[in-house]
C-alpha cells in the first residue's frame, strides 16, 4: 500500500469512529424544563414606564421605576390595570442604572446596581424612609447609601462579557442579598452585605448554574420560598423562573432548585408575589409596549 492511499485509510478510520462517538447535544438543556403558563392576558403598561425594571408591593399598590439613563422617578400603578396612580421624584440621587426596588416595613431600597459595562466603581443601594412616598411628589432628603464592591473583580472587563453584574437584590432582616447576573458564565452568584449606610466587601456565599440572566427576586411572607427571574441570553429572549426552596441559613442555593420556563417571549426585568400568585413586568420598545403578566406560584 503506497504512503498517500495509507494516510487517506487512516484518515478515513479517523472519521468514521468519530461520527460513532456520541455528540454533546447545542440544544439548551432547558427544553427539558417545565412550562408556566400566564394567568388571562397581559396588562399592557403607561409608556412612562417603558424600562420597567424593579416591583415591589406596598399597600396593595405596585411601585416600579426605568433603569439606565432614565430621570429619578418612583412610579406607582395599579396591579389590575397598570395605570400609574403617583410618580415620586427623588431629587437627591442620579439614576445611573436602576435595576431593582424592594421595601420592608419601614423603608424603601433602590438598587442603582446595573453593571453592563463592568466599569462601575459606585455600585450602591439607596435607602431611604418609605412614608416620604407618601407625602410629597419630590423627596428632597439624600438617601442613605448602602455601598459595595465584589472582592477580586478585574478593573476592565468585556461589556456584556463578564460575571459583575448586577439587577437583583433582596433585603431579609440585617443584609442586603445580591444576585449576579453573570454574562459569561451564566450562572449567578450569590452575596450579602449589611443593610445599614457605608461601604462594604460583598461576601460571598455561593453561586449555582441558573443557565440564564437572572433579573429580578422576589421572596414570599415566610421566607420560606425565594423566586428568581431571568431570561435566556439571545432573541428571541425566552423568560424563566427558579423556585429556591428548603435551604439552611441565608445559603439560598443550598436546597430544592427548579425551574419554570415562561410561555411567552419578552425581556423580563422584575418580578412580586401579589396575593396568591406572581406578576413579572417586561420592558417594552419601539413595537411593543411594557407589559405586565400574571402566573400561578408553582407547589
Amino acid at each position: 500500500m503506497s504512503s498517500a492511499v495509507n494516510k487517506l485509510y487512516i484518515l478515513l478510520t479517523i472519521a468514521i469512529c468519530l461520527s460513532c462517538e456520541p455528540k454533546l447535544s447545542t440544544q439548551s438543556s432547558t427544553m427539558d424544563f417545565e412550562k408556566l403558563s400566564t394567568m388571562g392576558n397581559a396588562v399592557r403598561l403607561s409608556p412612562d414606564i417603558m424600562e420597567t425594571s424593579g416591583l415591589s408591593l406596598d399597600n396593595g399598590m405596585l411601585w416600579t421605576h426605568n433603569d439606565n439613563g432614565n430621570k429619578a422617578f418612583l412610579f406607582q400603578f395599579d396591579k389590575d390595570s397598570g395605570k400609574i396612580l403617583r410618580s415620586v421624584k427623588i431629587d437627591e440621587i442620579k439614576n445611573n442604572d436602576w435595576e431593582e426596588i424592594e421595601m420592608d416595613s419601614t423603608h424603601v431600597y433602590i438598587g442603582d446596581i446595573g453593571n453592563n459595562a463592568g466599569d462601575r466603581k459606585n455600585l450602591r443601594i439607596c435607602m431611604l424612609e418609605k412614608q416620604l412616598l407618601y407625602e410629597t411628589d419630590v423627596v428632597e432628603i439624600e438617601p442613605q447609601k448602602i455601598r459595595f464592591h465584589f472582592p477580586g473583580q478585574p478593573d476592565k472587563l468585556k461589556n456584556n462579557g463578564h460575571d459583575y453584574d448586577v439587577e437583583a437584590f433582596l433585603v431579609l432582616e440585617d443584609s442586603v442579598y445580591i444576585f449576579t447576573k453573570n454574562w459569561l458564565s451564566n450562572t449567578c452568584n450569590l452575596y450579602a452585605v449589611p443593610k445599614k449606610e457605608g461601604t462594604w466587601d460583598a461576601r460571598f456565599i455561593s453561586s449555582f448554574d441558573t443557565q440564564g440572566l437572572i433579573t429580578s427576586a422576589t421572596v414570599n411572607e415566610t421566607f420560606s420560598k425565594i423566586i428568581l427571574l431571568g431570561y435566556n441570553r439571545g432573541k428571541p429572549q425566552r423568560p424563566f423562573i427558579w423556585i429556591l426552596e428548603g435551604f439552611s441559613k441565608d445559603d439560598f442555593f443550598n436546597g430544592s432548585k427548579k425551574r419554570y420556563n415562561l410561555n411567552f417571549f419578552a425581556q423580563t426585568e422584575a418580578i412580586a408575589i401579589v396575593d396568591d400568585h406572581l406578576v413579572v413586568t417586561s420592558e417594552g420598545n419601539k413595537t411593543t409596549p411594557p407589559k405586565l403578566y400574571r402566573l400561578p406560584i408553582p407547589d
